[in-house]
Parts: C-alpha cells; structure tokens; sequence
C-alpha cells in the first residue's frame, strides 16, 4: 500500500471513480476566472481552476498539508499547459517562502507549480522576512500586512524592460503578490501577469488547523463534503 493511502484514497471526489493521480476529467472542467489584483487594477490574475472550492481545493490542501509535493508537480504541468503558450513571458517568479516556512513544509508548493514552465526562475532574487501566518489573519488583516520582500542584491539591470509571471497556489486578498509587483516595479519590468491554481472567496477564510483534521481523521468519500460545507 502506498503510503498516500493512508492519508486519503485515490479516487475523485466529484466522479468517485479510482485515479492514479490525478482526475484530469473533472479538473479541466473547472472554469478559468479572472480578474484585477486589488493592490494593482492594471495587473490581471488568472485563476486557471476558479475559486478555492469542488476539486481543487481538496487538490491543494493535499500539496500544503498533508506532504504530498507530487501533487505540485502534476498540476503545475496542468496549470502552464494553456495559459503560458498564450501568453509568453521572460521569467517567471514562484512566490518565495521564508527560510523558516520552507523547512517546516520541506518545499515551497509555487516553485513545484513552476517548475513546468519553460521560462527561467527569478525567485533566488529576493528574500521572504518572516510574518505571522495569513491563516492566522482576519481578511482586513490580510489587507495590511507588512508582508516584505527585499532584494537578495542589488536590483538587476536586465529585469528592466522584461515580463514576469508570478506563480502562486490561492491568492486571498492579494497582499502578498502586491508586495512583489512593487519589487518588479522597482525594477522597471514592463509586464506583470499573476497566474494562480484558484482564487479564495472574498468572504472566506481558508486553512484553519481544524479542516487539515478534518481531512486527516476522515476516509472515504464523505471527508471531503464535510470539508467543503465548511467554507
């Protein structure tokens, strides 16, 4: 038995039929949404599978919580195979962790989702200085969050003029992407485009320690109903 089994067994929650991996049936039929980052209206992020409900959000606690980073690889390979193609970029730039945050988890999920794309990795330019878990915050919280990113060096010449693509798994009020389209501004990148698995509700909370439970202590199919009446 594979160790996943343990945890939770490989069959879609939306068709229960068994899977190797992945329902790629039910996934694509989730629709893209998109729409304008709120710290910068003139910047559009795509959600390539809608809001952080249905499939997806089970997809994604799996790869933040349950210490499944295959999961990062496979639907990075799904979020990048459409929209990159259709939107070409220079770099792209998985949101970086802090050091602390990364050896909790062992991986940063974004730089897994980015991995597919083709286009070199900027993320080695900057540094993540610690914060209080966004879990942890109230939406308005979120808002303001001192969330900093800085340079690991000096601002790079050749980013001047370029397009960059930010990778990310949820975004929520999109404070923390904000902070580094202010770096990118700083570095006269021309484009910016935000591309992320799902999009968080306005009104919802999402990654309380008592849903990661929920999912642990559950088997079957009914776990994730549970889960999804919860938000």
């Amino acid at each position: 038995m594979a160790l996943l089994d343990y945890f939770l067994p490989l069959s879609c929650s939306r068709c229960h039929r068994l899977v190797e991996t992945v329902c790629f049936d039910c996934l694509n039929q989730l629709e893209i949404v998109r729409q304008p980052l709120s710290g910068d209206p003139t910047i559009t992020v795509v959600a390539r599978f809608g809001y952080f409900t249905d499939l997806i959000k089970e997809l994604i606690v799996r790869l933040k919580y349950l210490d499944q980073p295959w999961l990062g690889s496979v639907l990075g390979q799904t979020l990048l195979a459409d929209i990159v193609q259709l939107n070409p970029v220079d770099y792209c730039l998985p949101v970086p962790m802090t050091a602390t945050r990364r050896l909790e988890r062992g991986y940063n999920q974004a730089k897994l989702l980015a991995r597919a794309s083709p286009c070199s990795k900027i993320d080695h330019l900057f540094i993540r200085l610690p914060s209080q878990r966004q879990a942890a915050l109230s939406a308005e919280e979120r808002h303001n969050l001192a969330q900093v990113f800085d340079w690991r060096q000096p601002i790079p010449d050749w980013l001047a003029g370029s397009s960059v693509l930010i990778i990310d798994d949820v975004l929520t009020t999109g404070a923390t992407v904000s902070r580094l389209v202010e770096r990118l501004r700083q570095a006269k990148v021309k484009e910016i485009q935000v591309l992320v698995l799902a999009l968080a509700e306005p009104t919802t909370d999402h990654w309380p320690e008592s849903e990661v439970a929920l999912i642990t202590q559950n088997s079957g199919q009914d776990w994730f109903d549970q889960l999804a009446g919860k938000i």
